[in-house]
């Protein structure tokens, strides 16, 4: 393994060198310079891992070598500690805007020297290892980005083409009802298939919070339906009392009246549209959270922002938050085998 390489720039030759020796017997890798600019030419050609700089020299001073060092994109990020006869609170808060590390007053304690470099270098370690973390976060989520783009731009517009022009043959008479039907349906589904990928893409790169959980339902089961659109409640009560053989399903378009039914009568699952006029999924969420109830929620959004599911998941009656339409694939995951 590579000894760290420290750089001391200070114009006191006697000074440097005694801490030369002491950071050489601490199995550190030492160079030394006695003014700014030599101290420059050294960083530029040797890169070090930690610079030791005094504040008070001829010519050029700690804080114009400071200054120097920032301004290098391969240079920037180096560890930097100030040596400095100067004690004033002003002193230090002028080098620490600058983007010094420390600052050490003159005299010092040897102790106190290494101390400060093992924290400055342990702190700038733990910063680089978040940063190989993050970069290759961001690479796998480039290429989710991708995958993404694609799924949008070539197979979604794929299948919206052929749903238009097959609507438009229809209209005309120039394809058969029956095949065109056909046509339609399995562009939808399709649609829906890469809806469901994406989500599952975003899932992956985004951290949902998994607070997923089964339900089990039998034919006694009470269901509420919250949407504001009754086309939509319409077709999933269709879909869920053909799915799970349910006699009771109650439906409202009003989070308000929902939960007037909620409070006063046993439900066993409620499946809630997030996003409403009036009176939001979360606003529903946050009065069922009020009434501490047991009952199972089903989130049911055209959205896929991460922020929002997981959003959804942090209340603790959600069971699972499913991406519309409702189907009866996402209603099979939803239950106990």
């Amino acid at each position: 393994m590579s000894k760290i390489k420290i750089l001391i720039i200070d114009n006191e030759e006697d000074l440097i060198n005694s801490i030369a020796e002491l950071l050489e017997l601490n199995n550190f890798q030492v160079t030394c310079c006695l003014n700014g600019p030599a101290g420059i030419k050294n960083i530029l050609l040797d890169k070090p891992d930690l610079i030791i700089c005094d504040l008070m020299m001829p010519g050029m001073d700690g804080y114009a070598v400071l200054e120097a060092v920032r301004e290098m994109d391969l240079c920037k990020n180096i560890p930097f500690l100030f040596l400095t006869g100067i004690s004033d609170e002003e002193t230090r808060r002028k080098g620490m805007i600058k983007g010094a590390d420390d600052f050490i007053s003159k005299p010092f304690k040897y102790d106190h020297l290494l101390q400060s470099i093992d924290s400055i270098l342990a702190k700038h370690a733990k910063r680089r290892g978040e940063i190989v973390s993050l970069s290759s976060k961001i690479k796998v989520q480039l290429k989710s980005f991708d995958e993404i783009n694609f799924l949008t731009n070539h197979k979604v517009r794929t299948n919206i083409s052929k749903i238009i022009q097959t609507l438009e043959l229809m209209k005309t008479d120039q394809i058969d009802q029956t095949k065109g039907m056909l046509i339609l349906i399995e562009s939808a589904f399709q649609i829906d298939e890469i809806t469901s990928d994406i989500n599952d893409l975003l899932s992956q790169e985004e951290g949902y919070i998994n607070n997923k959980s089964k339900i089990s339902l039998d034919s006694s089961a009470r269901i509420v339906l919250i949407d504001d659109d009754p086309i939509q409640i319409m077709l999933n009560e269709l879909i869920i009392k053909k799915k799970l053989s349910v006699s009771e399903i109650f439906t409202f378009t009003h989070g308000k009246n929902a939960l007037k039914f909620i409070e006063k009568n046993k439900v066993d699952v409620i499946f809630l549209d997030l996003n409403m006029p009036g009176m939001s999924g979360f606003d529903v969420l946050n009065s069922i959270d009020l009434m501490n109830s047991k009952v199972s929620v089903i989130m049911l959004s055209s959205s896929l922002d991460p922020k929002q599911i997981n959003e959804c998941y942090a209340y603790s009656n959600v069971s699972d938050y499913i991406v519309k339409p409702l189907n009866d694939k996402s209603l099979e995951k939803l239950m106990v085998e």
